[in-house]
């Protein structure tokens, strides 16, 4: 056991990092709908020890949309991230986390040696910037700087513009393919497996979330909550 200054795993397990993100996940949808929402009914219901870390989760959300989010990953928020990725389930981790890696720089790099993470896949999640995506074989980061990576089983990366803006939200999948929305109301379709773009709509609305499958159309909710019926591009 580590004792003193020594550095230990986090204290919470895989499975209730897995709890808090799923709130954590609630909370930045409502960011994304364009409101600064409140932390304290989303803590509501949380007991110790979860309320304390799901606090310090959420503020760090809070920072980071506010522009001031701390430049150092740290190891818990590291495995969340990780988590939400869809690249590791918490039963893979915890055997990870045991070992009490010092700091996520150093979970990456034994998670990069065992070879359960590529090397773009680590250095990404370690920038905290990213909406990862998975697809079958395939996972999908959609970047800050209006990338979208799609890295194959064998870690090969191919890159492509995001020529309308970072999506607003989860894509609706459509067959093999992949429908996107931007908040500034373009719709368009991707090759999930390419990344490249193969049909777009400009809806001219100003869209405050993802989309929703409606059958051959499509549901989009406006920044004030206006429900939109769009086709399919």
């Amino acid at each position: 056991m580590a004792t003193g200054n020594n550095p230990k795993r986090p204290e919470l397990t895989a499975s209730e990092l897995s709890q808090i993100d799923a709130v954590c996940d609630r909370f930045e949808s409502a960011w994304e709908s364009g409101r600064a929402p409140e932390i304290a009914p989303y803590l509501a219901g949380i007991e110790e020890p979860l309320r304390s870390r799901l606090r310090k989760e959420l503020e760090a959300v809070s920072a980071e949309r506010k522009g001031r989010r701390a430049q150092v990953m740290d190891l818990e928020r590291f495995a969340r991230l990780l988590l939400r990725s869809g690249l590791m389930t918490a039963e893979q981790l915890e055997p990870f986390l045991d070992k009490q890696p010092k700091d996520a720089q150093a979970l990456a790099r034994e998670l990069f040696r065992s070879q359960k993470l590529t090397e773009y896949q680590a250095k990404t999640i370690l920038r905290g910037k990213t909406k990862e995506l998975v697809f079958g074989d395939y996972v999908v980061l959609v970047t800050n700087d209006s990338l979208i990576h799609v890295i194959d089983s064998e870690g090969k990366v191919r890159s492509h513009s995001l020529t309308h803006g970072l999506p607003a939200g989860e894509p609706v999948v459509d067959g093999a393919h992949w429908l996107l929305a931007s908040s500034e109301g373009t719709v368009w379709r991707i090759d999930p497996a390419s990344g490249e773009e193969l049909a777009s709509l400009d809806t001219g609305l100003a869209l405050g979330s993802g989309l929703a499958d409606y059958g051959r159309r499509l549901l989009a909710a406006g920044h004030d909550g206006t429900l939109y019926v769009i086709e399919k591009p």
